[in-house]
């Protein structure tokens, strides 16, 4: 089982690009393929490009 939440930071917009910027928080205490769930927290900072 996996607990996840994002938090989404200001947008950025120039010219024809959209940058979202974000950051995921969570846990996972049950295993996966062959990775053990040990529910640790993690946090993993992403950034999407958008081409309009």
């Amino acid at each position: 089982m996996a607990y996840l939440e994002h938090e989404v930071f200001p947008v950025h917009r120039v010219d024809d690009v959209v940058i979202l910027e974000g950051q995921i928080n969570g846990s996972r205490a049950a295993d996966w393929q062959d990775i053990p769930g040990k529910g640790k927290r993690m946090a993993l900072q992403v950034a999407v490009r958008q081409l309009s």
